[in-house]
């Protein structure tokens, strides 16, 4: 019995932080018992996470790790937590909490960027009054791209008519001094930038020359003024005050009106003059300014039409103003505008790209992109062809918007996750990065042609898993009429309404293709002799039934629902009511063959739970991960772990309840009956085809000599000379030198392939001496293999499923490596036997025969 945990740390602030730097503290508690360790309410900063196992650096100790890089953040942001310290005990062979203690934690993350002005001050402009200022930009850098920075004058004061924006921009008409005295005014003004967190101050000024003093008996102009020239006027021309640029957008085949405003400064009428042609339909009223009529039809295409306007006095039509340039869109007769409802925030809709979230490396995705049109036509979506869209390794866009796949184990690593980079945020503009971010553009559209948008977003692989995993699942095979009843089940539309089921054209979501029992997750990706070896005990031919159909949910990390499951129960007949499995090696009272050389005083049962423990015990686990709705907390307020069940169809939010109705009443009798005949696992292989088993690293079975990503990497080794074959060497001359490392002449579609090896010069050679002469040169091996990166070749890792994975040059998208010279091309699990799909996730996947019938074999 242990002890409940006793907290060492103490509960409030653990202080405050700097975004964008590495932070690390550790969390105790102390028990008897190892101490594990879970957020169970509040939130974690983003970019801060919790080791919950309580395993550090390889010690089993009671201390749990908080650690990560915060996320910038626009203010200084207080995150509050509760963290449970607690043990474990094993109840009917499953782990579960025994004593526990919770504990509130808050951790403040800081901004540290600082705003400051880039514009000089002093002087930044020289205007004639009544002049109309759209654009004066007044420059300012804030490092920080998500912080929100406000602009404000402490101190003077604009030139009258003049507002200066958040963004620092001076828009307006400076109001004139109809009566000046003076020919000049300089406005002096003081500007307080700020993000929140730090702000600058700077003193500006604009020089305004007042109109009405430009006369020719002016003493105040002298000859080397460089502003005013010989056809400056004293007469003040009236202005346009609506802003120009855009006036919108309308549909054609509709009416149309838009007002343009004017100012004649004197008080004297004006009129208004278009100087070049209107939008196809449109009249200008002069008097008015209204621009109005009928746009005629123009098809599904939009147009913008540029034109200029003037505004003069009627009594003196040569007192005119300057051009002042529009535009106007026009759409086509039906609205084409969407609106994206992915992510669900707003804000993080409003960035570019969007990040849809985090998913781990071998995990199934969930993510989606999905949009609406205001007119209601049905869209689709696509990759946009031609872009530089990357999906996380393994993941495909569904036409339907769904992400679908389950994300490669085999992520970018160097030394084999041992050496990171540490980048220092916001010092250059393309610093060394290897941040697993997946940037990709949709392109939303239509059947029809009518709607064609586009949309940036971003997914992040977090590389929790150092080495592949396998899963064991168990295929029903029933006889022929049982095959027609699941059939039946499965393929009809009544019992599966499509619109109650989520993500119904997922393969791994909708509804069931066939019945499958999913045994063990998380299994090491061991031989296959491994394997086999772990079914010498416990495992014999058995018959399961399938037994009562249930529901669950699962919940997002808020406690939003995602999904729900339609299961059917699978029943073991060596497990009892309560749950409790016989034991997994029974002594027998009365040994069979007493006496015997074929005498047998123990037996090893077969219920799913023995047979599930000894295929951990032999062959290991490297996650005890189950899929979300087995963690997730239910209706009932509990938690289900781990539970043998073949999963019907997974359901939108409250439509497994109508689902499980529907099978119930028509089909839950003939599904007891279906013949459930157990002899073979089958191992799910899919994301471990190219895991070298036997040496534990990435690789290909049928050639063993495969480079990979080296173990032992080296940078800089720009001008590493080629060997030349034309020249001689001495003692201690490095050179590079392809070799070629597969061969097959026989088929001509198989290509040799090459790498290139660092070769050491151990005696002086004569020109023509390869380096493949051991007497002469020793090879420094392809783990030794350099990468070699320069500014002229960009270096990628391809891994493609017709090719061994090599190093080569070219020019790809995708991860980012020095401004983009390293990616993952073609990764082989994104792909099927066809080379196109992630439809058909069973093709490299392995039968496991059980080796005995019957119990006393």
């Amino acid at each position: 019995m242990s002890t409940i945990p006793s907290w060492v740390t103490s509960s409030g602030s653990l202080g405050t932080i700097p975004e964008g730097v590495f932070y690390t503290t550790p969390l105790v508690a102390t028990s008897d018992q190892t101490v594990f360790y879970s957020v169970i309410a509040g939130r974690l900063p983003p970019g801060i996470q919790i080791n919950e196992t309580g395993l550090l650096s390889g010690n089993a100790s009671a201390v749990s790790r908080i650690q990560g890089v915060p996320a910038d953040v626009e203010l200084s942001t207080t995150s509050t937590f509760v963290v449970r310290a607690y043990t474990t005990k094993i109840v009917l062979g499953q782990t579960v909490v025994d004593k526990l203690a919770d504990r509130t934690f808050s951790l403040t993350v800081t901004g540290q960027t600082v705003v400051s002005w880039t514009t000089p001050a002093g002087n930044i402009g020289t205007y004639f009054d009544g002049t109309q200022i759209t654009d004066l930009a007044i420059d300012f850098v804030d490092p920080d791209p998500i912080a929100t920075q406000t602009v404000s004058v402490i101190a003077g004061s604009l030139p009258p008519g003049l507002t200066i924006s958040n963004s620092a921009v001076i828009s307006g008409y400076v109001t004139p001094n109809l009566d000046p005295t003076l020919p000049t005014t300089t406005y002096s003004f003081t500007l307080k930038v700020s993000n929140g967190i730090s702000s600058d101050v700077r003193t500006f000024s604009l020089l305004i020359y007042a109109r009405a003093t430009m006369t020719a008996d002016n003493t105040f102009i002298t000859a080397d003024n460089t502003f005013i020239t010989a056809d400056t006027v004293p007469v003040q021309p009236p202005i346009i005050t609506t802003p120009t640029g855009s006036i919108g957008s309308t549909r054609s085949d509709n009416f149309y009106a838009f007002e343009f405003t004017g100012l004649d400064f004197a008080g004297n009428a004006f009129e208004f003059v278009n100087t070049t042609a209107l939008p196809p339909g449109l009249t200008l009223d002069p008097i008015s300014g209204w621009m109005y009529g009928y746009v005629p039809y123009e098809g599904i295409l939009s147009n913008e039409y540029s034109f200029d306007l003037v505004v003069r006095e009627l009594a003196d039509p040569s007192n005119t103003s300057d051009p002042y340039t529009f535009s106007l869109t026009i759409v086509g007769p039906v609205n084409s505008d969407i609106e994206w409802l992915t992510p669900s925030s707003a804000v993080e809709r409003a960035r570019d790209p969007s990040s849809l979230g985090f998913i781990d490396n071998g995990e199934t995705s969930t993510f989606y992109v999905e949009a609406v049109n205001v007119s209601g036509i049905s869209l689709q979506y696509q990759l946009l062809s031609g872009s530089n869209s990357r999906l996380p390794q393994g993941l495909q866009l569904l036409t339907s918007g769904h992400i679908a796949g389950r994300v490669s184990f085999d992520v970018f690593c160097v030394d084999s996750g041992a050496t990171t980079f540490d980048v220092r945020l916001n010092t250059v503009d393309q610093p060394t990065t290897f941040d697993m971010v997946a940037i990709f553009t949709v392109n939303a559209f239509s059947v029809n042609g009518l709607v064609d948008v586009n949309k940036t977003f971003s997914i992040t692989v977090v590389r929790r898993y150092e080495q592949p995993f396998d899963n064991l699942y168990i295929q029903c095979m029933p006889p022929q009429n049982d095959r027609d009843v699941i059939s039946s089940l499965l393929q009809d539309p009544t019992t599966f309404p499509p619109a109650l089921i989520y993500r119904q054209d997922d393969p791994n979501f909708g509804v069931a293709r066939r019945v499958i029992y999913r045994h063990a997750y998380g299994l090491t990706a061991a031989t296959l002799d491994a394997y086999v070896s772990s079914l010498y005990l416990n495992h014999y031919w058995k018959n399961l039934v399938l037994g009562q159909i249930k529901t669950a949910r699962a919940l997002d990390d808020d406690g939003n629902v995602i999904y729900e499951v339609v299961y059917s129960q699978v029943v073991d007949n060596l497990v009892n009511n309560d749950g409790t499995s016989v034991g997994k090696q029974v002594v027998l009272p009365f040994p069979i063959n007493a006496n015997d050389s074929t005498e047998i005083d123990s037996v090893y049962p077969n219920s799913l739970q023995n047979m599930r423990d000894q295929v951990i015990d032999v062959v290991g686990q490297v996650s005890n991960m189950l899929p979300r709705w087995m963690l997730s907390r239910q209706v009932d307020g509990s938690v289900l772990g781990f539970t043998p069940a073949w999963v019907i169809a997974y359901t939108n939010p409250g439509q497994s309840g109508q689902i499980a109705y529907n099978i119930q009443t028509r089909f839950a009798e003939q599904l007891n009956l279906i013949d459930f005949k157990v002899d073979r696992y089958e191992l799910d292989n899919f994301l471990t085809k190219n895991w070298d088993r036997e040496n534990q690293h990435w690789g290909y079975y049928d050639i063993p000599q495969l480079p990979f990503p080296p173990s032992l990497t080296t940078f800089d080794f720009i001008g590493l000379p080629p060997f030349n074959p034309t020249r001689s060497y001495i003692v201690g001359d490095i050179v590079i030198y392809q070799t070629v490392i597969f061969e097959d002449p026989p088929n001509a579609d198989v290509p040799a392939y090459r790498a290139n090896r660092l070769y050491v010069c151990i005696q002086a050679t004569t020109p023509g001496i390869l380096p493949t002469n051991s007497s002469y040169w020793v090879e420094g091996g392809s783990n030794l293999a350099p990468w070699i990166n320069n500014n002229l070749q960009l270096t990628y890792w391809e891994d493609n499923f017709d090719t061994l994975a090599t190093w080569t040059y070219g020019t790809p998208p995708g991860t980012t490596f020095d401004g983009g010279s390293m990616q993952f091309a073609a990764p082989v699990d994104m792909y099927s036997g066809d080379n196109s799909t992630t439809t058909n996730t069973t093709e490299y996947d392995k039968y496991l025969v059980f080796p005995k019938i019957n119990i006393l074999e």
